[in-house]
């Protein structure tokens, strides 16, 4: 999380490296782009992964009111069973009400306070 790196150095990040639930960089694509410095014009800062998921989930949800959605139920409905391409990954209902099904780990080279992605896993399953 950017907020707990931010109290530490570069350097005593060193090789440190975690799990995130979701990963944005500038130039993957448009729509990441523009919501990356909307976000970064608003609050000076990088989103973090509750963020950018709970982003995603509004505007996954504003989606399902957009195609019909008018009640909690409906937009349950319409999450289970339509795919969604979010900012920081697709979503799809697993039928066990899990949408999102990426991971990714990052690391730190000691030079700075943000990370680099190291190794993106998609399609991740549950048990």
């Amino acid at each position: 999380m950017p907020a707990t790196a931010s109290l530490l150095q570069p350097s005593d990040l060193k090789g440190v490296c975690a799990e995130s639930a979701s990963w944005l960089e500038k130039g993957t694509n448009a729509v990441t782009d523009r919501f990356l410095n909307d976000y970064i014009a608003k609050f000076g800062a990088m989103p973090d992964a509750y963020a950018i998921q709970q982003y995603d989930g509004l505007m996954m949800a504003l989606t399902a009111v957009k195609n019909g959605a008018k009640t909690p139920e409906d937009v349950r409905k319409y999450m289970s069973s339509n795919d969604y391409q979010g900012v920081a990954m697709s979503y799809k209902s697993d039928g066990k009400g899990n949408l999102a099904h990426s991971v990714v780990i990052v690391c730190y080279d000691g030079s700075s306070l943000t990370p680099k992605l190291a190794k993106r896993y998609d399609n991740i399953s549950g048990f």
